[in-house]
C-alpha cells in the first residue's frame, strides 16, 4: 500500500474493507481498501485510499498476513473478539495495538521491530520505517508500472484533479505489487482461491458472519445513521 509510518500506526480496524474487483482473472479478485484522512502530505484531513490485491505468492500477501495476525491476536495471544454491537465499541480499535487495542502502537515499538527484523534478514537499510514505501516504488517501477501509477498509489499527486475527482484505484500498481503483469488485465489467477476450506471453518466463518450481521442490523436500526469515523459504512 505504501503506507507511511504515521498511517500504519493511527490505522483503525474500520478502516480495511474489502471490494471484488471485476474482470481481472478467472478467479475471484478481491482487494483490500484502506481509507486514511492524516499523513505528512495530507494536513486538511481529505480521504486517501490504498489499495493491495491478493498476490500470488502467498508468502508476500498482505491480506493473508493481515487475516494471520487478526487470528493471533483473536484466537492465540486471548484478546477478546471486539463487539460489534455499538460502533462506539469497535470504531476506534487499532489495527496494529500497543498495550491495549484502544491504543495505537509506539513509533519507537515499530521500530525497534523493524530493527530486528531486518537484524534477522541480514538486511542493511538507511530507510527503516519507510523502507516499505520507498522500496516498493521502486519495484513497481522495475515491474514496468507506470510513474503516474506509482505517484497515484503513494499519494504523491497534489494537483486539484487527482486529489477530487478520480475515485477507481491504481489497478496496474496493483497488479504489479501482486506479481502479476501491470499492463494485462484478466491474468488474475491463483491456484489456491480453488480450494475450499475444511467444512468445520467455513461453519465457524459462517457463524461469526451472521454474528457480525445481526449485531450491524441492531446497530442500524434498519435504517443509514452517520458513524464518527471515517471507515467504510460510516457515513
Amino acid at each position: 500500500m505504501l503506507l507511511r509510518s504515521e498511517s500504519r500506526l493511527t490505522a483503525e480496524l474500520s478502516d480495511p474493507f474489502t471490494i471484488q474487483l471485476p474482470n481481472e482473472g478467472p478467479t475471484p479478485c478481491p482487494a483490500m481498501v484502506m481509507i486514511m484522512d492524516n499523513g505528512k502530505t495530507n494536513q486538511m484531513g481529505r480521504l486517501e485510499y490504498g489499495a493491495v490485491m491478493r498476490h500470488r505468492n502467498p508468502l508476500l500477501c498482505t491480506m493473508a498476513q493481515t487475516a494471520f495476525y487478526l487470528f493471533h491476536r483473536w484466537n492465540i495471544a486471548g484478546e477478546p473478539l471486539p463487539c460489534f454491537r455499538r460502533r462506539e465499541l469497535w470504531y476506534e480499535l487499532h489495527l496494529l495495538k500497543g498495550e491495549h487495542a484502544s491504543k495505537k502502537m509506539a513509533y519507537d515499538t515499530q521500530l525497534d521491530w523493524i530493527n530486528k527484523m531486518f537484524a534477522g534478514a541480514d538486511v542493511t537499510s538507511l530507510k527503516k520505517t519507510h523502507a516499505g514505501r520507498s522500496q516498493g516504488a521502486k519495484h513497481a517501477e522495475l515491474n514496468g508500472t507506470l510513474e503516474g501509477q506509482i505517484c497515484r498509489a503513494g499519494r504523491w499527486n497534489h494537483d486539484a484533479l487527482t486529489g477530487c475527482y478520480p475515485t477507481h484505484l491504481p489497478r496496474k500498481f496493483m497488479r504489479s505489487m501482486a506479481g502479476f503483469s501491470p499492463s494485462v488485465q484478466g491474468d488474475f489467477y491463483l491456484s489456491r482461491a480453488k480450494v475450499l476450506p475444511p467444512a468445520i471453518a467455513r461453519a465457524g466463518h459462517m457463524a461469526l458472519g451472521r454474528r457480525v450481521a445481526g449485531v450491524v442490523r441492531l446497530d442500524h436500526g434498519g435504517g443509514r445513521q452517520r458513524g464518527r469515523g471515517r471507515g467504510r459504512g460510516r457515513g
